[in-house]
Formats: C-alpha cells, sequence, structure tokens
C-alpha cells in the first residue's frame, strides 16, 4: 500500500514541478521580449516540461517511455493554465501553439528516460534523434536570423453580378459595415467596422476602424474601376487575446511580430457584364514556424477579406438591380420579348440557388515570400 500511495503521490507532484520549471523561464522570457522567443517557448520550454516531469515521476522506480509523456501532458495542460492565470497570454494563442510542444515535450520525456533509467537496458535512439533533428532544423531558422520576417500575400475574390464601374462607386463609397455575428469574430479576430476615404486619387487617406483598433492607409494606386491600392500607415493587433482572468496584451500581437504593408482592390470586368473583386493584402510576422503560424494568419486575412467582399457585392447587385427596375420598360412594346422574358425568369428562378452557389465560390491563394 505505501507503494501505491508513493507512486500517486510522485505522479501528481510531477506535472506541478515540470509546470513550474516551464513558467520561469517564460516569465523571463516574455518580460525582455527577446526577438527568439518563439524558439524558446515552443522548443527549448516544452522540453524543459517534459524533462523535468519524467525525472520527477522516475524518482525511486522506472516507468516506460508512453507513462511519462501521459503524466507530462497533464504538466503541459498545467505549464497552460499557469500562462492565462499569470496574464502571459491568452486562450486562443496558447491552444494555436500546443500542438507545436508535442515533439519537443517527448523529446524531453525521452531524455530524462535516458539520463535516469537503468544503464544496462538497451534502447534505439534512432526515432529520437530524428525527432531531435526536426526540432533542431525548426528552431535553426529563427536562432540564425531572429530578426527575419516573413512576407505574405494573401489574395481573395468574388464575382459580382454589376459592372465594374458601379463595383467601383461602392469601394470609394464603402463606409459603414454591418455588425459581425459570425463565431470567428467572437473569438476576438480583427474585423473591420468602418471605412473612410478623405481625397481623391493618389496620396489620399483611407481611414478603417477595426474591432482591434484603427488604422490609417494612404492610396498609392488609384486606377478608376480597376485598381486601387494602398499602404499601412501603422497596424493595430490581428485579434484580441482572450483570457478568463485578466486583460492580456501579448509582445506577438504587436507590430514588432505582425505588420500588414500593402493593400489593394482589384476589378477585373468578365465577359458576361459580371465584375470579379478581389481584395490583396500583403504582411509580414516574424514568428517561427513560419508556415504554421502563416495558415492562421491567413484566416485573420480571410476573414476581413470575406467580410468587406460581400458587403461589396451585396451593395453593388442590389444598385444595379434597382437601377434596371428604374429604366423604361420596353417589353411591353414586343410581346415575343415579354414572353422570352418570362420564360427566362422562370428558368433563372429554378437554377438560382446553384448560381448564388457558385458566386459565392471563394478564390484563394497566398504566396509566401522569404
Amino acid at each position: 500500500m505505501k507503494a501505491v500511495r508513493s507512486i500517486e503521490w510522485r505522479y501528481f507532484v510531477a506535472p506541478v514541478a515540470g509546470s513550474g520549471a516551464g513558467l520561469l523561464p517564460t516569465w523571463l522570457l516574455l518580460n525582455q521580449r527577446d526577438p527568439t522567443y518563439d524558439v524558446v517557448l515552443f522548443v527549448l520550454v516544452p522540453l524543459i516540461v517534459g524533462f523535468v516531469t519524467s525525472g520527477v515521476a522516475m524518482i525511486g522506480r522506472q516507468a516506460v517511455l508512453s507513462k511519462l509523456f501521459t503524466i507530462s501532458l497533464f504538466g503541459l495542460i498545467l505549464f497552460g493554465v499557469g500562462i492565462l492565470g499569470f496574464a502571459m497570454d491568452g486562450m486562443i494563442c496558447v491552444a494555436l501553439a500546443a500542438p507545436l510542444a508535442l515533439a519537443p515535450l517527448l523529446l524531453g520525456c525521452w531524455l530524462a528516460k535516458e539520463m535516469f533509467g537503468p544503464k544496462y537496458v538497451a534502447r534505439d535512439p534512432k526515432p529520437f534523434l530524428m525527432v531531435a533533428f526536426l526540432v533542431g532544423v525548426g528552431a535553426w531558422d529563427r536562432l540564425v536570423d531572429p530578426n527575419r520576417a516573413t512576407q505574405v500575400e494573401f489574395a481573395s475574390s468574388v464575382d459580382i453580378a454589376a459592372s465594374p464601374q458601379r463595383v467601383w462607386k461602392q469601394i470609394l463609397s464603402l463606409d459603414v459595415l454591418p455588425p459581425a455575428d459570425d463565431w470567428v469574430s467572437k473569438l476576438g479576430m480583427a474585423c473591420p467596422q468602418t471605412t473612410k476615404l478623405k481625397g481623391q486619387g493618389v496620396g489620399s487617406v483611407r481611414e478603417c476602424t477595426l474591432s482591434t483598433g484603427h488604422m490609417n492607409e494612404r492610396i498609392t494606386v488609384w486606377q478608376p474601376e480597376r485598381r486601387l491600392g494602398f499602404v499601412a500607415l501603422n497596424t493595430p493587433p490581428p485579434m484580441t487575446e482572450l483570457n478568463p482572468f485578466r486583460e492580456v496584451h501579448p509582445a506577438h500581437l504587436t507590430e514588432r511580430y505582425y505588420r500588414v504593408l500593402y493593400g489593394e482592390f482589384r476589378l477585373e470586368p468578365l465577359a458576361d457584364g459580371r465584375t470579379r473583386l478581389s481584395r490583396i493584402t500583403r504582411y509580414e510576422h516574424r514568428i517561427g514556424p513560419a508556415r504554421y503560424w502563416t495558415f492562421w494568419t491567413n484566416q485573420v486575412a480571410f476573414v476581413a477579406h470575406r467580410r468587406v467582399l460581400d458587403f461589396l457585392k451585396a451593395q453593388s447587385e442590389s444598385s444595379d438591380q434597382l437601377a434596371r427596375q428604374t429604366r423604361p420598360n420596353l417589353m411591353a412594346d414586343s410581346p415575343r420579348i415579354a414572353n422570352r422574358s418570362l420564360q427566362t425568369a422562370n428558368f433563372s428562378r429554378f437554377v438560382s440557388p446553384l448560381t448564388n452557389l457558385r458566386r459565392h465560390e471563394d478564390r484563394r491563394t497566398y504566396f509566401l515570400i522569404r
């Protein structure tokens, strides 16, 4: 009975010790705002948590690697709770960073088992050396040049049943967007709310209000009914972190680590009188691994693009439909034309769900510029 109680006690203390060993360097690093904090937070800290948790769990008794990894997972969870409790970060970023910590955590468990395990047990180090190699490759790029930025160009487009002239007018008159009620905005992602264009032509200013702050832009490309390009003069945080304990402002959500560079509306006339409207955003971030975080930052850009494009589509098509209704009715002069128009209307009513589905089909692409 004593042995069972000692094992339970040790397995309870081990995750606490591991999470505490990880919280200390994390707190020191976030206060200093070191540019290599992502390497330490996603590689070194999970390795320490796995190593300390496994080492404490193996005091006086051996354990298989799978059990050590399971206990270390509890230590990693306690570490995440500590991150929230000490207001170092929010729930969204902790959840997104969790998959990156699994490989270093396993490596820390294996190192503890190798150092504190019985010397006579033969082990095959190749799988864990491979894990160590992959972790090292992922961290090497940030260690060599911690200030290196990853530039990304992300584009979304939608087909609008209106002429480029009407779409261009809606872009210039874009003002207040309807309130966002989707789940992405409720998680704190930056959503555009208002836009105000001051002046005309190159050199004029766009003032945008996002749910996370204000963004000022200067027009650099002005090609009526074709292109409207602008450079960002400042960048608000890409999201507002959620923390059940207190308000947090993590360093990785500031302009030092995430910055919008350029944005553009591009209009392309289609053969059937419609317009393909594209929204392009070019930004840079300094968080590694680059491709993993680029996927998530693209989701933030996509939410903002989708919101604006859907609004412009609705406004342009409604204004175009209103203009058609105010034109003189020439159908009454020709029964044949009127009958054909009625048949076309009935057919379009039948296929309208497919047409709308095809219109709302999104086209997304991005380029990773290293």
